[in-house]
């Protein structure tokens, strides 16, 4: 690492720091990547020569320069004179003013503009000093050099750390720290750069938690450019129309054009039409026409011909290229052309299975899959031939749960019945392996029990991937709880109830996982049920406490009555199963504690029939100018559910996450008219008309209407909300972490 103090130094000029070219970024989707590398070096300041930007004593503010000299930046020239913006809280943003406080992890998308990050925390700029710029060298040794001289955490009162972003004609990057007196805690930063339209983006190994013992005085940090990587983007559209109404046995012709956009060579792949109950539709392939490879910039043209399968029913219709994913492509976005929905008729009463084949399942590990099929509207499931998996169970309405408690591979086949339908069957396959490389899970996922005032202990490993693992909370966490990267939980709980905490765990090859622990937090009181719980719904799992109080393990005898089927309460204090009816059960319990403490009582047990699915709400309001974070809500069917668009399309800005959640940021007034449609974990659906409508700021919360914006905030980040899963499945991971107050082990 060369000594970055061996150039010299020239103090700005009015001029650079006036008025400024604004960048409307608008990058390649295939955005260049960078490489991260750690060195040391001499910190040499600038405070002495360079320009104070005027942040002095702010919070969240943010100050305006202007790049004095052209550099590549993700793969896009950043012009000379491009606004560039220092903040108070340790960001350099490029293009447009950024000063939020609440970092995360990279890439994030936060400021949607490029993010430079050198320690991204809620800082304060002290009355004594500045944020300071220079331009350093000159011609190809030229160097713009911006430094937060010694700042401070929000919270602290004569701890100081100085740190400096070095900017490059050439595109490097380089971090460098500084001097520091850090005597009170602080809150955990990030440190990396990132682009807001393809999502790539590099950062440390601490981030989002880093501090500045991460970067001691002399480190520097270096983000050197890699080359733009030469990626297809297939894109297909119908040059036809499929009619609204088909016969059964009818033959279709539909011509369809594929256009390779991207700047790579696209290898032979072909398109399908699919159907199916949801949108975009994936349960049933009707047909499918092969695309020879394609060159960058070249398109082909084809024809889908067909003879209309009998599933009587109504579907949504789409064309897809590359369904099996073949081809690696800059972006998959936009692989599927909506053809809208399609009614099948006549042609007789069938069912027809569309799984042909089941994920592989890990020992121990909870397993989840859902069978498909059209025809009918609620078949009943049942395996007619062979076995599932030991400890693997198929439900009436065909979902697959369980843990497998034996390694192998396990054929069976499945019948899928209705009165008046013909019904189908399929043979399908599990295989269950020992963990291993693969997808990474966390285990538990119901946490012990922890008592108010008590010290708690537990932790959670994680199988899959390649090991070591490390862990963190990024939502949901009490201030008691502590998690370090090893998986052990630790603190003195002070209140009682259950948090849902949101973990990610990342393996040594950095693929990461997503898991949501429940952690009941319990009255330190003697031995006793829980007053109520909650009723159950009729052939669908149920997991609610009633044992509380005491020290568990529980031992759980039944004097009189007996629940449901295969429901029972656990050592943990769990009633646990699957009732195959409705209706009411009173069942006297007798219970003891490992402290040998006994209680007797009776569990009142209801379970109701499965309702119908619906969406609650026909308007939903945003505020302008302000992070939308609004969840959606249904009622009725078996949560969980999945979310779709499916006519009509958002304001630009606002994104639906799958899981049901409308994220993103309205800059104009504005109403949009879209259909919302909801599925259930089922497979059933229901759609609603909906006005989203985009008005001026009020006040309090970020939504007005239907749906709901927890803690009385509309915020673009996490707040405590497990919505990770829907956001990975966008290409969008979020790492947030609270402000004010949070300690080292804020997450």
């Amino acid at each position: 690492m060369s000594d970055l103090n061996a150039r010299g130094r020239a103090a700005l000029t009015f001029a650079f720091i006036g008025a400024s070219t604004a960048l409307l970024w608008s990058p390649a989707a295939s955005a260049q990547g960078y490489a991260l590398s750690s060195g040391t070096g001499s910190y040499s300041s600038i405070v002495a020569g360079g320009t104070a930007l005027g942040l002095v004593g702010q919070d969240d503010a943010a100050a305006a320069l202007s790049a004095p000299f052209a550099f590549p930046l993700f793969g896009v020239t950043i012009a000379s004179g491009t606004s560039l913006y220092a903040s108070s809280n340790g960001t350099l943003a490029i293009g447009s003013s950024y000063s939020d406080y609440s970092n995360g992890s990279l890439p994030g998308g936060y400021a949607g503009v490029p993010l430079l990050a050198p320690f991204w925390d809620d800082l304060l700029v002290p009355t004594t000093t500045d944020v300071y710029a220079a331009l350093v060298g000159s011609g190809s040794s030229a160097e713009l050099v911006v430094e937060w001289a010694s700042v401070r955490y929000y919270t602290g009162a004569s701890d100081t750390f100085s740190f400096q972003v070095r900017i490059s004609a050439d595109g490097v990057v380089r971090y460098a720290y500084g001097p520091r007196n850090v005597l009170e805690g602080w809150g955990g930063a990030t440190v990396g750069l990132e682009d807001p339209v393809s999502f790539v983006g590099s950062q440390t190994t601490c981030t989002p938690s880093c501090l500045p013992s991460d970067v001691p005085q002399g480190t520097v940090l270096t983000f050197t450019p890699q080359a733009t990587p030469q990626n297809p983007d297939l894109v297909v559209t119908a040059l036809g129309t499929v009619p609204s109404t088909l016969n059964a046995g009818d033959s279709v012709f539909l011509d369809f054009e594929v256009v390779n956009q991207g700047s790579g060579s696209a290898g032979a792949t072909r398109v399908a039409l699919m159907v199916g109950l949801s949108s975009p539709p994936s349960d049933f392939e009707m047909a499918s026409a092969s695309v020879p490879a394609l060159t960058a910039g070249n398109a082909y043209s084809g024809t889908l011909s067909f003879s209309v399968p009998a599933i009587p029913g109504t579907y949504f219709a789409a064309l897809v290229v590359d369904p099996s994913g073949a081809v690696s492509e800059t972006s998959e976005s936009n692989n599927t052309y909506s053809l809208g929905q399609v009614s099948i008729v006549g042609g007789g009463s069938a069912i027809t299975i569309t799984t042909s084949s089941l994920p592989g399942g890990t020992l121990g590990v909870p397993y989840d899959s859902q069978l498909q099929q059209v025809g009918g509207s609620s078949p009943s499931w049942n395996v007619i031939s062979g076995s599932l998996p030991p400890g693997l169970s198929l439900s009436t309405g065909g979902r697959i749960t369980g843990s497998p408690t034996t390694e192998g591979q396990y054929f069976f086949v499945v019948e899928a019945s209705e009165a008046g339908l013909t019904p189908d069957g399929a043979e399908l396959s599990i295989n269950v392996v020992n963990g291993g490389t693969g997808t990474i899970t966390v285990q538990p996922t119901t946490l012990p029990a922890a008592t108010v005032g008590a010290p708690y202990s537990a932790s959670v490993s994680a199988s899959g991937g390649v090991a070591p693992y490390a862990f963190q909370i990024i939502s949901g966490r009490p201030d008691w709880l502590s998690l370090d990267s090893q998986g052990n939980l630790s603190g003195t709980p002070d209140a009682a109830g259950q948090h849902q905490l949101t973990v990610s765990v990342f393996d040594a090859e950095f693929t990461d996982s997503i898991a949501i622990l429940t952690l009941d937090v319990v009255t330190a009181g003697p031995l006793d049920l829980v007053a109520s719980i909650p009723a159950g719904v009729a052939q669908r799992y149920y997991d609610q406490r009633v044992v509380q109080g005491g020290r568990p393990p529980y031992q759980v005898t039944v004097v009189d009555g007996s629940f449901p089927n295969d429901l029972a309460i656990n050592a943990e204090g769990y009633l646990r199963g699957t009732p195959s009816s409705s209706g009411s059960w009173q069942v006297t319990v007798q219970i003891s504690d490992s402290a040998g403490a006994t209680a007797a009582g009776q569990v009142n047990l209801r379970v109701t029939e499965l309702r119908e699915l619906s969406i609650t709400f026909s308007e939903l309001g945003v505020n302008l100018r302000s992070d939308v974070n609004v969840e959606l809500t249904a009622e009725g069917g078996v949560a969980p559910y999945t979310w779709s668009i499916v006519q009509g399309a958002l304001q630009s800005g606002l994104t639906l996450v799958p899981e049901g959640r409308l994220m993103g940021r309205v800059e104009e007034a504005s109403t949009a008219t879209v259909t919302f449609s909801v599925r259930d974990s089922d497979g059933t659906t229901a759609t609603r008309e909906v006005q989203v409508v985009a008005r001026g700021y009020r006040g309090g919360g970020g939504t007005t209407g239907g749906g709901s914006s927890r803690g009385g905030c509309a915020c673009l980040r996490p707040r405590d909300e497990p919505w990770l899963s829907v956001l990975m499945a966008a290409g969008l991971l979020v790492l947030w972490r609270r402000r004010r107050g949070f300690g080292s082990n804020a997450a």
